[in-house]
């Protein structure tokens, strides 16, 4: 019998939640494109600094929790390691481009700061989404929308889902 991954099973409840969408609205009402994209710029280990990242950027996570954090209320489970993310607030419609713009617009002017913190994290990354309809999902970024990878020595993750 087949292992299914944790990441699959977080996100079955949300891809449950598509299908009934889809049935109420067929994909050909609901929508025009086969490809629906989300960004998030992650930074790991640096608990310390949540805090400080809002005083210091005025950027508010919109995702963020501690090592040793309980994962949900009644749970004994925690949280292994730090993590703070700011998700691009765009929605499924929006490019791929536009969402990692998004990011960079909000994280260039303060990108010094942020180079510091990632030389002090476990990791950071930008993680890119494709919700496809389609069996061969396709991410495509321009060059220009890429350069928060290069000039804040980013890592760059994929996240895949087809339904």
């Amino acid at each position: 019998m087949a292992r299914i991954p944790t990441s699959v099973k977080r996100r079955l409840p949300r891809l449950r939640r598509r299908r009934q969408r889809e049935i109420q609205a067929p994909t050909s009402v609901r929508s025009t494109t086969p490809f629906r994209y989300d960004a998030s710029f992650r930074i790991a280990g640096i608990g310390k600094f949540h805090e400080e990242i809002s005083l210091m950027t005025g950027i508010a996570a919109t995702k963020s929790h501690k090592s040793g954090d309980v994962r949900r209320f009644g749970s004994k489970r925690v949280w292994l390691q730090d993590l703070w993310i700011l998700d691009s607030p765009l929605g499924e419609e929006a490019s791929l481009d536009d969402h990692l713009q998004w990011l960079w617009n909000t994280i260039e002017p303060h990108k010094s700061y942020f180079a510091s913190l990632i030389s002090r994290a476990t990791w950071a990354d930008v993680c890119v989404g494709c919700l496809s309809e389609s069996a061969y999902p396709v991410l495509s970024a321009s060059s220009a929308s890429l350069s928060m990878i290069r000039e804040i020595n980013l890592s760059l993750s994929f996240n895949f889902t087809c339904v």
